[in-house]
């Protein structure tokens, strides 16, 4: 039997040693589906940036809030493995730091889109300036990357 498998059911073995594991599971997948919805229009190569600010904005966000209230009953479940409650936590921070994700690039596109209004095509900038919020939205990323590898390893 390889590792991987052998890992995963003495994880679940030992989870079901707990009354509300199983709850958690339930929650937890539910979380992950939320995830995949919230998360179509990051993957959709085919609208502009407007339109994907604005689906994230009017679909993405509420999911993610629906996600969020799903996280906070998670953390009410008192006999949890405590991989669990790891997961828990990590979880949290992770929808967070996706609800930020999608003001962060709200921003940038509001931000591109009042600068290509007033852009003077007959003058070059000799240097561009990085604005803060794409700044900001790279380190986003760089703790949503350290989370989920945290989240897979749970």
């Amino acid at each position: 039997m390889p590792v991987a498998e052998r890992e995963s059911i003495n994880k679940a073995i030992e989870q079901a040693k707990f009354s509300q594991g199983e709850k958690f599971d339930q929650k937890y997948n539910d979380i992950i589906n939320i995830q995949e919805r919230a998360m179509a229009p990051l993957r959709d190569t085919v609208i502009s940036d407007e339109q994907r600010s604005k689906q994230l904005m009017e679909n993405s966000l509420p999911e993610w809030e629906q996600a969020q209230r799903l996280a906070e009953e998670l953390k009410s479940f008192a006999d949890i493995s405590p991989s669990q409650k790891k997961k828990t936590e990590v979880i949290t921070a992770y929808i967070r730091g996706r609800q930020n994700e999608i003001k962060i690039i709200n921003s940038i596109t509001e931000s591109n889109a009042r600068a290509l209004k007033n852009i003077d095509f007959s003058k070059q900038r000799k240097e561009m300036d990085v604005p803060q919020s794409n700044i900001d939205l790279t380190k986003q990323r760089k703790e949503l990357d350290s989370l989920v590898n945290i989240l897979n390893t749970q």
